[in-house]
This record gives C-alpha cells, structure tokens and sequence, in this order.
C-alpha cells in the first residue's frame, strides 16, 4: 500500500507521466474524482493504458458543477500520509487542509496549480479562482506552479512556490513518435505538403483559442497550415480560411500515432490563445523537434527560449505572422523519414526531480 497521497480531478494525458513518477519514486496513491472527460479533446482509454499506477476513483457528490470527494478523512486517516498532493483552489484542496485543521493528523498539503501569469493578472477562467487564489495559498504548505514567474509571483506574496512546468516523459513519448514515422509518407501525400512549410495548430476549436488570428497571419505565405481538432468555431474558421486564401486543411481531432504524425511532419507549431493556463502541446511539439511560436498568454511560453521558436502577443497577426517567418527562415528541410533531435532544454526526470526536492 502507497503512503502518499495524490487526488486530481481526471487523468489527463500531460498529468499521466508526472502520476507515473509519484506512484513510483515518492510512494504516492494515485485518486481521481473522474475516470474520463469526454469534454476535454482526448481520448480517455488511450489516457488509461498509459497509468502505471492503478485507476483509483475517490467516491464525490456534484454540488453544482463542482466535485465534493467521499471518505476523504477515513483515508487519510488510513494512509497516515506525510505529503498530500491536490489539485488547484478545489472543493477537494478545502476539504483536505479542513480535515488536517480539525484533526491530529500532520501532514503537508502541497496545490498543483496551473496559473499563468496573464490569469493572475486578470483573465481568469473564473470570479471564485480569483477569489481562492487570495487565500487558499496561506495554508497550504507549498505550490507547484507551471512557470518560473509564476512561481516567483507566488514567493513573493505568500512565500512559497516551486517550478514545475507541464511535461511530458520524453523517453516514453518520443518512442511513441518513432511508431508514428511509418505514417509520415502516406500522410504527406494524402494532404499534399510536399514543397510547402507545415504550420501546425493543435487544439479544441474555440473562441479562446483564436485560430482565426493564426489564418490571418498566415495569409499569403507559400504555407499548409494544418488545424488539428475540433469544435463549435470549426465552420466558421474553414470559411474564413477560403475568404482569406489560405491553404488550410482541417483533418479533425486525433490522438496517439495520429497526432504523433502531425508534429512530425510540422514545420512549426502555433500556440495562438487568448488564455491558456499552460499548452502541453507546445512541449510536445519541442520534444519532436518541431519549434514553436506561442502566445505570451500561455504558460508554456516559457519553454520557448529564444532557439527553439518565439512568443507573440495573440492580438496582433501582423507580430505571428512575422515570427512565423523568422521561424521557418531557420527551419532545416524535413526529415519525413527521421525522428529529430528535441529542443527541450530541460528533460522530464531532471525537472521532476528538481522540483520535488525543492518542496
């Protein structure tokens, strides 16, 4: 039986690898409020094969669109944990630094939250994380933040705050992408991409995600642009994309090797938002060696660090559009037959580890 304790809201697909590593390396029991969201762009059961850890649901009420979790104090009262990880300002974080107030267990709470500093500064997802924010991190004993000026801004106002960006593994995904490369040929060919750049967007198909700005930017460059997945704007972004002129397909939501293909064969990947607390794609792109360019408003915007792509401000087309140059000026011919060297500068086990210890 593990003695820690980590309960999320759902396993996604850039939480599975950190999971696998606290299952495994700090003795940590792995909850989740939610076995699946059908709602959030990924495929569950390609999710699930990927746990190294078993599947555990800690039973919850709705109240509202909210999760209250079931037998919270009998667990811990059972593990007798020394470190219990919870997910954001959650009626689940309320619960746990409650039940460690009101009983003899000792014990530390540390939040993963994902802020970034465009959300701190006023776009927020919601009125009650802005309110949560100003004191949940009181009392709990140490963040996990996506960025190091996150980070920084939690240190300075409550004094606690550790630098964890959203990876992936790697190891693990890049063997997943040498799996993918049978599929470049074919795929090249069915969507014509020979002799142009590939610029790739990768991601639900919504207002906040602002592909509109990147068909803008992209018009008149001799460019495919690719807009992987799905989403009540995708009507109207095919018809703006005719009007404009630009040379875009749009293949649909994929996952596993289906998506892998696509980071393979890009010239750049795009990160246009208007909000994002992170964009895990911006770092698996890096890891297939596929630079990025990425809105100053996502958190990933700091994995870019001046040689493996560039930020833009996701309100100006005429900026991405002049990034995407620049990029692609420096973009070697693809390798449709060859995996290529990552640009990440930082590897998942050498951030992990760093982080852990610094809590």
């Amino acid at each position: 039986m593990k003695h820690n304790l980590y309960i999320g809201v759902v396993i996604a697909p850039y939480r599975v690898d950190l999971c696998n590593w606290l299952y495994e390396k700090f003795d940590c029991e792995i909850y989740h409020l939610y076995d699946r969201d059908d709602t959030a762009g990924f495929n569950s059961e390609a999710v699930a094969s990927l746990c190294r850890f078993g599947r555990l649901l800690l039973p919850s009420f709705a109240v509202g669109s909210r999760r209250i979790g079931k037998g919270l104090r009998r667990l811990v009262r059972e593990r007798r944990p020394e470190v219990v990880f919870v997910s954001e300002f959650s009626p689940v974080t309320l619960q746990v630094l409650w039940i460690r107030a009101t009983s003899r267990r000792k014990f530390k709470v540390v939040a993963l939250c994902d802020d970034s500093l465009d959300m701190i500064g006023g776009n927020d997802f919601s009125a009650v994380h802005r309110l949560l924010r100003r004191f949940v991190p009181r009392f709990v004993d140490n963040l996990i933040l996506v960025n190091e000026p996150v980070a920084a801004w939690y240190r300075e106002r409550f004094g606690k705050g550790v630098c964890l960006p959203i990876l992936s593994d790697e190891r693990r995904l890049r063997d997943e992408m040498r799996k993918a490369l049978p599929l470049c040929g074919e795929t090249a060919r069915e969507y014509d991409l020979s002799g142009k750049s590939v610029i790739l967007y990768v991601g639900r198909l919504i207002p906040l995600k602002n592909v509109g700005t990147l068909l803008k930017a992209t018009r008149g460059m001799d460019a495919k642009v690719v807009i992987v997945g799905d989403g009540e704007m995708r009507p109207q972004w095919e018809e703006l994309a005719v009007r404009l002129g630009v040379d875009a397909v749009f293949p649909g939501r994929k996952s596993g090797e289906e998506l892998y293909v696509w980071y393979l064969l890009a010239d750049v990947l795009v990160l246009p938002s208007l909000q994002e607390a992170f964009g895990a794609v911006v770092n698996e792109a890096l890891i297939a060696g596929c630079p990025a360019v990425v809105s100053d408003r996502a958190g990933a915007a700091s994995l870019i660090d001046g040689t493996n792509g560039a930020v833009f401000d996701p309100t100006s087309p005429e900026e991405l559009s002049s990034c995407l140059r620049k990029v692609l000026s420096g973009v070697p011919g693809r390798r449709d037959g060859a995996l290529r060297d990552s640009l990440m500068c930082v590897t998942f086990e050498e951030a992990v580890s760093t982080a852990i210890e610094r809590l």
